[in-house]
Formats: structure tokens, sequence, C-alpha cells
């Protein structure tokens, strides 16, 4: 006889002398076996025999058993979330993960002996069934990490200053966080910029958001920049909700770093070579706009997950990184001098800090109360910090189509030869471009010729060639009629 029913057999001995409450006693007994029997044919056999008792139908029968076991589960399941290292199968990857409640981690595509391993040496019971879920990171949502309903797992874990409430509080943040307002000042000394900055900030504190531009911090070391975000935006979003990374890191394929981020701040960026920088150039746009990402780590099944970083990077090389003409990401900023410069820091450094420590819940209501303007968080600062990285970006040729268009005359004529007498006073009128010409937008084909070369020093790029270049730049070539005679222009 199965062994299953045998056990059955010896539950229902006097089921029909037994009074409602024992049996639904022995009913639930009954259960437990026949929620580990997985065969056909020996669950017909135990219908025939528990007929006289539950009077069902085999497919109503089966329907009971596959409901009871739903329930069984979602209690297992229930039970194991209780505890500190959670195990399940993420729907992604299909890869084995464990949840780390004491130190808030998640560890991936972990093998199975090695995580039935984990189990025992932290007291859990390997589960028959790994429960499963979708892995996700949802800064919205303030609730459980683990929807038993939704079958999803949160990586967002809210900070302690994310429960504050908005109130009526004025808070002049000057006077209310001395050592955080210095800070700041220090590393973006125009006020302008600096409430641009804080408007941007308090934006991404309220909304958890991705904001769609980012900034770029450039200046000497030691102006507090990785001071600013160990203090303030470190805790402020969460110790691994956030991150600072190198260069490398930008230019790996791997992108796990990116994984459940509010903030990626990329420490000392510089790309010496031009292939380098442009490779980057594209994966950059991508982490400030785009609103889904591929995540891209080792050993494990590239996904894609919601985009919610927001970008810093940290600088103190002249070209950080490459910016556009036309560029709606980027504020550049130029920080200000070394830190110990600040009187109350050079004074004592450590009790800068700690005050900067002791301000945290003052700034945060400070951000929470800032009335942010979203329209403004979209648009970036047009300054002599950015302009310059933008002229040092372009090529010989994209320069020298902005100048024209901007009708920069001071800058074409700083590669003017020095006229040393009249005749060549004379001759700077016929040969180069004119200020009245650059107004015009109409420059005759031989000056503009002549000014590219003198300019350029480069002598491989014929007429034709720097006709095509500058065509992509909205420069055009045309030929104007005269009665005898026809003149080639530039015009744009």
């Amino acid at each position: 006889m199965h062994g299953a029913r045998w056990i059955i057999n010896k539950l229902i001995e006097g089921y029909e002398k037994l009074n409602p409450i024992n049996k639904q006693k022995v009913e639930e007994k009954v259960f437990e076996i026949l929620l580990l029997i997985r065969d056909e044919r020996t669950i017909f056999d135990l219908h025939k025999l528990l007929n006289p008792i539950f009077k069902v139908t085999l497919p109503s029968f089966k329907k009971l058993i596959k409901s009871k076991r739903e329930i069984n589960k979602d209690k297992v399941v229930e039970s194991l979330v209780k505890n500190n290292i959670v195990p399940f199968i993420d729907t992604k990857t299909n890869g084995r993960c464990y949840y780390n409640k004491l130190d808030d981690t998640l560890s991936m595509s972990v093998d199975e002996k090695i995580l039935e391993n984990i189990l025992i040496d932290n007291g859990v019971k390997i589960p028959g069934i790994y429960p499963t879920f979708r892995v996700g990171f949802n800064p919205k949502d303030m609730g459980d990490k683990f929807d038993l309903y939704g079958k999803t797992f949160n990586l967002f874990s809210p900070t302690k200053y994310m429960y504050m409430k908005k109130n009526d509080e004025k808070i002049d943040w000057e006077v209310s966080c001395p050592r955080t307002f210095e800070l700041l000042r220090n590393l973006i000394p125009v006020k302008g910029e600096r409430e641009h900055f804080i408007n941007w900030l308090s934006f991404i504190f309220n909304t958890r958001e991705k904001a769609r531009t980012a900034w770029v911090l450039k200046g000497i070391q030691g102006s507090g920049k990785n001071l600013f975000f160990d203090k303030i935006i470190k805790p402020l979003f969460g110790q691994n909700q956030t991150i600072v990374v190198d260069d490398d890191r930008l230019q790996s394929d791997f992108n796990g770093y990116m994984n459940n981020k509010l903030f990626v701040a990329f420490n000392e960026v510089a790309n010496d070579e031009t292939k380098t920088k442009r490779s980057v150039k594209s994966k950059i746009k991508a982490l400030i706009s785009d609103c889904m990402m591929i995540v891209n780590e080792k050993h494990v099944r590239t996904y894609e997950m919601e985009n919610y970083t927001n970008i810093l990077f940290f600088s103190n090389e002249a070209i950080p990184l490459l910016i556009e003409e036309q560029d709606r990401r980027f504020n550049v900023i130029e920080t200000g001098g070394t830190l110990k410069a600040v009187p109350s820091f050079k004074k004592n450094p450590e009790k800068f800090i700690e005050d900067t420590n002791d301000e945290l819940d003052k700034f945060a209501q400070f951000l929470l109360n800032f009335s942010y303007d979203k329209i403004t968080v979209d648009e970036v600062i047009e300054n002599e910090a950015k302009k310059e990285i933008k002229e040092l970006s372009m090529n010989k040729y994209e320069l020298f189509a902005s100048k024209l268009k901007a009708g920069n005359f001071e800058w074409f004529e700083q590669y003017y030869p020095e006229p040393r007498n009249t005749q060549q006073k004379n001759d700077k009128l016929k040969l180069w471009m004119t200020e009245d010409e650059l107004k015009n937008k109409k420059v005759e084909q031989e000056k503009l010729l002549r000014t590219f070369y003198q300019y350029s020093h480069t002598s491989y790029c014929d007429q034709g060639c720097l006709t095509k270049l500058m065509k992509i730049h909205g420069i055009k070539k045309f030929r104007e009629r005269r009665a005898e005679s026809s003149t080639y222009y530039y015009t744009w």
C-alpha cells in the first residue's frame, strides 16, 4: 500500500463518530499529506478513498488540493521573509538570490550549494521550493521590501530623513546650517549657481525622481567635493543607494554599480585620449537622460531596470568630459579654493565635519520645505566654465564653425597677422574677414579659407574638403553671379 494511503486510512478511522471540531482537525492533517503528493495516479486513488468525506468530483478534488497548496505556500513564504537571510529566485535573471536584512544588501546569482551553506550558517531552513520575486528598484514605494501579492522585491530602503514631513517652518539655511552652507559656498562660489543646485537637490529629495541634468564640479583637490558627498548626499539618500566610482568604471562595459542607486558620483573624471572621450559620450548621455537602463554585471544575465540615478562628476582636469555646443544636460561649476582656506574648517576640521553631521536634520527639513521649480531642474547654466569645456571638446572644424555662427570677431582677429605699415593695414581689410561680414553672415570664399588656414595651420584640407565639413555645421557655400563675373561666398 502507498505510504500516504496507509497514513490517511489511519487518520480517517472512526471519522463519522467525531464531533465537528475534531473532524476539521482530521481534514487538516489529511491535507498536510495530500499537499506532499505530486503523482496523479495516487491522487486518483486517494480521491476514491476520501470521497465519502469530501463528496466532490475528481476535478474539484484536484482544485481543492491546488488551492490548499497555494495557501500553504503563502504561509511558508510569509514565514521565510521574516528571517534575517531571505533566499528566493529573481524572475528577471532566473538566478538564486538572498537578501540580508542586517546590512540591507541583496546578493544575486548565488551558487545553490553556497546559498545552502549560508542558510545553514544563519539557522534558516533550506526551502523545498524557493519562492520567486521580481527584483526592482522603486524609490516611490516606502512599504515593505517584499510584496507577497505582487511577487516583487524592492531594493529601495528609505533613510530616516525620507520619513520627515514638509512643514511651514521658514529655514534660513545660512543661519541654521552654517557649516553646510560654508561647504556648499566653497564648492559653488557663485550665488545664482548655488541656488540652482539647491533647487535641483530639493526636487530629487522631495520626489526621489531622476533629474535629466547633471553637475560637473571642476576644481582643485581639497575643495570639499568628496566631503559633501560622504557627509550630506550619502546619509540623506542612503549609504547603499549612493556611490563614488572612479573614471575606469565609467569606461567599463560592466555597470552593476548603477543598480539600486539614487546618486552616483564619478570621481577624478579625466579623458586624455580623444577616441576614449568620444566612446563614453553616448554612455554618459544615457546615464543622465534615459528612463530605463540595461544592467550588465559579471556572471549575471543582463536585465533592464528603471533608471532613478542622479549623476555628479568630480574632476580637477581641464576637460573632464566632452560637452556639445547645444548641450542641455550639464551644469559646470568651477569650485572655490581648498577648504583649508575657510576659517571655520582651518580652525578645527574635525569639529567642522561634526557640525555638518549635526546639521543634517535641519538641512533635510530645509530641502523638504524649499519651493523647488521642476522646470528649472531641467535647465542648465551657461557660464564661462561650461563654455571653456565646450570649446576644448570641439575639433578645429566644429570650433571654427561655432565662432562663425556666433559672430565672434575678436576670436578670429587674434589669428590675423599684425599689420606693420599702411599697406598691410589696407591688405587686412581686403584679405581677412571683417566684423561687418560676420554680422551679415556672409563671407567671401577666399577670406574664409585664408582665415581658416591661418587659425588651424592646416595644409592638407583643401577647399572642397573644408566646404563639405562646414556644410555639416550649417555653413553653406553659394555663388553670386554678376554681369561679367561671379563670386563664391559662405553663408549661415
